[in-house]
Order: C-alpha cells, then sequence, then structure tokens
C-alpha cells in the first residue's frame, strides 16, 4: 500500500456509501437441513399482525442518514475520482515537519457526520413554513423575472442604435442576440457552481455581475461595449434562470413541485413578452431615450440583489448541513463533527474538470441530446419572435412603437393558457403515482410536449402567413396565431425541465416495486427450443434459486446477468430469513432456500422511516419464509439485489409455486422443453434423475414432475396470478400433501 493510501485509508466500507449498493455472500454455509426449509403455517397467522403499510407520495431524503449523505456529497464533487487519482500520483508525500511520523489514520468519520435529524427536521427546505417558501419562491422568481426581462427590453432599442452607431439591422440585433448566447453559456458555470457552494452564494454572485454588466450597457459609448457587456450580462443573468428550478426543487416535493415549476415557466416565458411592450414605450419617450431600457432592468435587478442577500435563505441541503456543522463545532468545541458535503476542497482546475464540463458530457445520451436540440430550437423562435412581431405590426399594419408590441399580450395570455393546461396535466401525475407506489416514471412528464408540439407549429404559419397579407388581412388574425405559438412554447418547454429534473436528481433512492406474481407463467414463451436460442427481455422478472444466483455469468462487466441464455436482470427469490442485521444505514438479510444462502442489504431512506423503526418491522421476518424482488447486481466484486422489495409470505402455495417457476428458468436454461415433449424421449433425456421412491398412488416420482410441468404449461395462459396447488393437485387426483412433496424435490435438483 502507498503512502498516499494510508494516509487517506478509511475504516469505513465503501459500499455502505452507495444507497443502491446491495451485497450478495457466495460464502454463506449451505447445509441447513430440509427440515429448516419447511413451511411454518404459524407463519401466516403472525404476518397479520404486522400493519400494511401502504407506500404514499413520499420524498426520498437521503440527507437524514449519514453515511448516505456523504456518498451524496462524493458524487456531486465527484471526490471520488479525485481520491483515485491522487493515489496513483508517484510525487513523495510532503512531511509532517519536526521530523515527526505520519499520525494513524483517524477512525471511521461518519458518526462524526451530521444529517437532517428524521423527516420532520425543520431545517430541511421541505418543513419550511408556507410563508418562508411563498417568500423564497417570490425572491428567485422575481431574480429570474429581471434576467428574462433583460433579454427582451433591450431588442426594442435596435432601430435606434441602427441609427446612432450606422450600422445595418442584423449587427444592431446582435445586442439580443448575444445576450441569448451568454444565457445558454452561463449556465454550464452556474448550475454546477450552485450545486458546490450552495444556492445563495452564485445567485449573490452572477446577480452581483448582471447588475455591473446591465448599468455597463446604459453608459457604454461605443457599439463593442455594448455588445461585449450584452454578452456577459447574459452570462450572468443566466444564473438566476438556472438556480430558480434548482431552489424549487430543494423546497418542493415531488406533489407540488410540478405547480412551483409552472409558475416559473410562466415567468421564465411571460417576462420576454411583456418587456418589449414597456421597451417600445421607454425607447418612444423622449424623456428617456434607448438607454434607459437598460437602466430600468439594472434598478430592478438592483432591488432583486438586494432581496437575494437580506432576505433569502440557503436551501441547498448540503449547504444547510455545513452550517449545522460549523454551528456544533462552535458549541461543543469538537472539531471532528463535519458536514460531508464539506469533506473535500475542490480547486478551479477540478471544479472545471470535473463539475463544469459534466453537463457537456450528458450531451452524449441520445434522448438528452434530441430533447435539447428541440428545445433550443423551441427558445431560438421565442426571440425570433421579438424580431417577427414588429416587423408583422410596425411594417405590415403601420403601428407605432409601443402599440406594435401589444401583440406580445395574446402571446402571454396562451402561455397562461398552457400552464392552466399543464397545472390540470399534474393531476394525471398524481394518478400515475398512485398506481406506482407514489412513484412516477420521468417520461411521463413529456406528455405535455406532445400536446402543445401541434399548436406550435400551428401558430407559427398562422400568424406568419396572415401577417404577411398586412392590411388585407385583420390583425386580430396573426395576433391569434401568436396566443397558439405561447401556449405551444409552455407546453413543450416546461416539461422537458421536469424531465431533466427527476431523471438526474441528486438525491433520488428507489425503493423496489416488483409486487410478487405468487405464481408460475410461462407468457410469451415460445415452445419448445425456440425460447432458448433467445435471451429472454431486460424487463423479464425471472423467478430463480439461490443456487442458481450464485451460478450467473456474465459475458462482459456491463452486460446482463445469464445462466445459459436466459438473462437474470430482475429476479425473483422465495426463502427464509436466517438472520437480520441493523447497520447504521441498511438492513442485513440472510436468506436461504436451500440451495444456498445470500446477503441481502436494503437500504433505508424514506422520509418517514428510520433504520430502527425498519428494523422493528422487518425483525418478525426471521425465520419466515419472503418473497425476494429486485435488480440483479455487481456490487464491489460481489453479487447484490439492487432495489429490493421484501414481502412476507403470507400464502401457502406461494412458496411452491417459485419453487415450480424456477424450475421452469432451469429447464429453459438448459433447453429441454423440446426433450420434455419430444416423441420417443427417455430416461437419458431426463433433466432430474429418479431415486426410485414412488408416491402411495402409484405414480413414479419423474413421471409426476413431468405431469405437473405439463399442467402448468396448459393454464399459464389462463391463470395470470399462477395454477394454484389445489389445482394441480385436482387434476392428479393426489393430496395437495404429495405435489408439495414433488415440487421440493424438483427445487432440491434444480
Amino acid at each position: 500500500m502507498s503512502e498516499v493510501q494510508q494516509i487517506r485509508r478509511s475504516s469505513s466500507n465503501e459500499d455502505e456509501l452507495a444507497p443502491t449498493a446491495f451485497t450478495g455472500n457466495n460464502d454463506q454455509n449451505n447445509s441447513s437441513s430440509n427440515n429448516d426449509q419447511s413451511f411454518e403455517k404459524n407463519s401466516f397467522e403472525d404476518a397479520e399482525d404486522i400493519p400494511n403499510r401502504e407506500e404514499n407520495d413520499i420524498i426520498s431524503r437521503n440527507e437524514s442518514n449519514a453515511a448516505i449523505s456523504r456518498s451524496i456529497s462524493r458524487r456531486l464533487t465527484n471526490a471520488d475520482e479525485l481520491i483515485a487519482e491522487a493515489n496513483k500520483t508517484d510525487e513523495p508525500l510532503p512531511k509532517m515537519g519536526g521530523d515527526r511520523d505520519y499520525p494513524p489514520p483517524l477512525p471511521d468519520r461518519t458518526p462524526y457526520m451530521v444529517s437532517f435529524d428524521g423527516p420532520h427536521d425543520p431545517l430541511h427546505p421541505h418543513n419550511w413554513p408556507l410563508g418562508k417558501k411563498i417568500l423564497t419562491t417570490s425572491i428567485v422568481g422575481f431574480t429570474a423575472l429581471v434576467a428574462s426581462m433583460g433579454s427582451a427590453m433591450f431588442a426594442e432599442a435596435s432601430p435606434v442604435v441602427m441609427q446612432i452607431y450606422h450600422v445595418g439591422y442584423v449587427v444592431a440585433t446582435l445586442g439580443t442576440s448575444l445576450f441569448v448566447f451568454g444565457f445558454a453559456f452561463g449556465p454550464i458555470a452556474w448550475g454546477p457552481l450552485s450545486e458546490i457552494y450552495g444556492r445563495k452564494n452564485i445567485l449573490i454572485l452572477s446577480g452581483f455581475l448582471y447588475v455591473c454588466f446591465t448599468f455597463a450597457v446604459a453608459t457604454a459609448k461605443d457599439l463593442q461595449t455594448i455588445m461585449i457587456c450584452r454578452f456577459f450580462a447574459g452570462c450572468s443573468g443566466g444564473g438566476a434562470v438556472v438556480i430558480t428550478p434548482a431552489v424549487l426543487a430543494d423546497i418542493y416535493g415531488p406533489a407540488s413541485r410540478g405547480k412551483a415549476m409552472n409558475i416559473f415557466a410562466a415567468v421564465l416565458f411571460g417576462a420576454p413578452m411583456l418587456s418589449p411592450i414597456a421597451g417600445g414605450f421607454i425607447v418612444k419617450n423622449s424623456s428617456l431615450g434607448w438607454r434607459w431600457t437598460s437602466y430600468m432592468v439594472g434598478i430592478i435587478a438592483s432591488a432583486s440583489l438586494a432581496a437575494t442577500v437580506f432576505l433569502l435563505d440557503e436551501s441547498h441541503h448540503g449547504i444547510i448541513m455545513v452550517n449545522k456543522a460549523e454551528t456544533l463545532r462552535r458549541r461543543t468545541g469538537n472539531w471532528g463533527i463535519a458536514a460531508p458535503h464539506e469533506e473535500f476542497s475542490l480547486s478551479f482546475k477540478e471544479i472545471f474538470e470535473k463539475n463544469i464540463l459534466r453537463p457537456i458530457k450528458m450531451f452524449k445520451e441520445p434522448i438528452l441530446l434530441l430533447i435539447s436540440l428541440y428545445n433550443a430550437f423551441i427558445y431560438g423562435i421565442l426571440y425570433l419572435c421579438l424580431t417577427a412581431v414588429p416587423l408583422i405590426f410596425q411594417g405590415k399594419y403601420f403601428f407605432v412603437a409601443g402599440v406594435a408590441e401589444l401583440p406580445y399580450i395574446s402571446m402571454f395570455i396562451g402561455i397562461l393558457v398552457g400552464a392552466a393546461v399543464s397545472l390540470l396535466l399534474e393531476k394525471r401525475i398524481k394518478l400515475v403515482m398512485a398506481k406506482n407506489n407514489g412513484k412516477v416514471i420521468p417520461e411521463e412528464r413529456l406528455v405535455p410536449m406532445m400536446v402543445g408540439a401541434p399548436f406550435f407549429a400551428a401558430g407559427l404559419f398562422w400568424a406568419g402567413w396572415a401577417g404577411d397579407f398586412g392590411p388585407r388581412v385583420h390583425w386580430i388574425v396573426p395576433t391569434i396565431g401568436l396566443s397558439f405559438i405561447g401556449f405551444g412554447l409552455m407546453t413543450i418547454f416546461m416539461p422537458f425541465i421536469q424531465y431533466l429534473n427527476m431523471s438526474y436528481a441528486d438525491y433520488d433512492a428507489f425503493n423496489g416495486g416488483f409486487d410478487a406474481a405468487g405464481g408460475f407463467s410461462e407468457t410469451n414463451m415460445d415452445n419448445g427450443g425456440q425460447h432458448s436460442q433467445k435471451a429472454q427481455t431486460r424487463s423479464t422478472l425471472t423467478p430463480v434459486t439461490i443456487k442458481q444466483i450464485h451460478e450467473a455469468q456474465q459475458d462482459t462487466p456491463d452486460s446482463e446477468w445469464k445462466i445459459n441464455n436466459v438473462e437474470l436482470s430482475m429476479v425473483s427469490i422465495v426463502g427464509v430469513v436466517r438472520k437480520l442485521e441493523n447497520t447504521s444505514s441498511a438492513l442485513i438479510f440472510t436468506i436461504e432456500d436451500g440451495t444456498g444462502s445470500f446477503d441481502i442489504r436494503k437500504w433505508v431512506n424514506d422520509e418517514e422511516t428510520s433504520v430502527d423503526s425498519e428494523y422493528e418491522y422487518y425483525k418478525p421476518f426471521e425465520n419466515k419464509y419472503v418473497h425476494v424482488t429486485g435488480v440483479l447486481k455487481m456490487q464491489s466484486n460481489r453479487k447484490g439485489i439492487n432495489q429490493s422489495n421484501i414481502k412476507l409470505v403470507n400464502d401457502h402455495n406461494q412458496v411452491l409455486y417459485h419453487q415450480l417457476s424456477a424450475i421452469k428458468v432451469h429447464l429453459e436454461a438448459q433447453g429441454a422443453f423440446n426433450k420434455l415433449n419430444a416423441p420417443g424421449s427417455n430416461d437419458d433425456n431426463k433433466l432430474f434423475v429418479s431415486d426410485g421412491d414412488h408416491i402411495s398412488s402409484g405414480a413414479p416420482a419423474g413421471s409426476l414432475k413431468d405431469q405437473i410441468h405439463q399442467i402448468i404449461r396448459a393454464n399459464t395462459a389462463t391463470m395470470n396470478e399462477g395454477v394454484p396447488l389445489a389445482y394441480i393437485a385436482q387434476k392428479l387426483n393426489l393430496p395437495p400433501a404429495k405435489v408439495e412433496v414433488v415440487g421440493q424435490e424438483l427445487v432440491e435438483e434444480v
């Protein structure tokens, strides 16, 4: 071990830092007897005493767990990559000084890490009083409003700039184009910086720069100064535009976040629509002039900056914990207390390489790239309207300055209608969440785009063609077309922001949502060996035994787990909980099913639960059968079941159902369906070797196994919940207990 590794070594296991790291132990003792695996009927009676807990629309709050919060902060800052790079360096370590040796490594810092005090901690922004949330929303919304106003109000000064500086119309409109370009460039830096240094600090910095460059435009003496300052004003103003949605995500949960985001979108698009109206009258007023389009924005921006400095509280969860740790250090004198977010400090180079470049790397994802290009086009059309509307109503209808900008009101009305439609669609999102255990698929947020896209295209044709005819068509006709454009803008752009918010949230951790089917099914299976020639789809939930999990292999480190050609992406196992261990951040279940044992780590990260309460809930599960579903993953060179869902088995037939389902997987993996059905098949083709024992009915065990399998295959299409044990016993004219015995033998031979 290198000197650097010795210094940086921590006694904590890195597996315990990842909220989705579930480990499996392949070295457990598999020598438990079959009697230990027998089903206990009283376990179903005990299950009635365990309360049924409905999964509501709850917010995942990993920050309440110090270990998970530490992992989140490392991910935000890319600290793990920096540590790995530091460990690779060949540079010698600096001396301690005074001829002293390096001190021994400090103990695990996790107990010294502060976190939120449960789901109802008043420090958590989700628990802020309603008045404080409204104040915070108003301040950041006002800041974004001012930034958007600056982008459009200056456009009304373009004709005057042409006359003063003797340039063409295209050059004069660069004042708006460069501002919008800065709007696109600035968030690349402001967004990641706000994740490291907090929302308020970056809002103050970007707001101060925005005020400075806006006043610089107002006092500029030449054209190049105007253009340069407009670009940097856009860069700095982009901070408010990108940080405002982050603040709303900090303080609102999923149930109310959509409403807040729609209000923000109305502000974001409404400001460029209304500010040209004010800009037109300002330019027309001889007492003010074109420079006051910037003076006015600068004055309002100064007011928003003052509100940010004196009234806005920090909402970034990590920075709140940094402040809490600082308070505890001062009041207790314990220098070891720290927040996960302050564990590492990054240089400017590291921030640029690891954080600022990260949004650019995200464009490698096709869906993100394509939607971004589409929304860039939509946003470009918005600012193209700043040029097109005056051309239509001044050039074709001969409206005077100020009046020519009034049709923007129609566009703003369309934006408000789009916001109302988006709010109505929020009810649909809530219904989807209710059906999906309080969770929603991010792509569900994109549904309004399918509504708005046709309206947007229709509005462009409507306003463009009608406006081209000038006085021959009443001015209200292109004005109505502008409302369609506004409606499309709102219903296209905002769902994209919400989709990004959900897809790339920094604090999401999803619990397993797989419900136990309780039966054996061969849906979508081909007969014979056809199905064995192609792998199952990634979304298949595969019933397996623990032995099969241990034997699963990967073709490549990133490929799916397979048994021969059967993928094991999502797996289902049934076994007895032999041991339940309570750690500081997770529960560890040791489960046996007669073929082996496996450790499943279930992380506790819901806002309304804690590790201790979860332990008390799952404690009665010990020595009883459970049904586990989840995603098979490799974590730190060990197999684990990720996003696990653990339910107590409360139906006697469910154990046998699962065993028969696992047999199907084994048969499929071996390509044995043809062998079982092929004419003239003999004992050499059997999957299971009979030991010569016979059932009292006279049916050989091997034959009964085949009969059970044939009954299941014949009825699986009509029995979605699985073929009941009683049904199989009735078909074979055998007692259910005898059918269960054969099922147990089948599982032991898999």
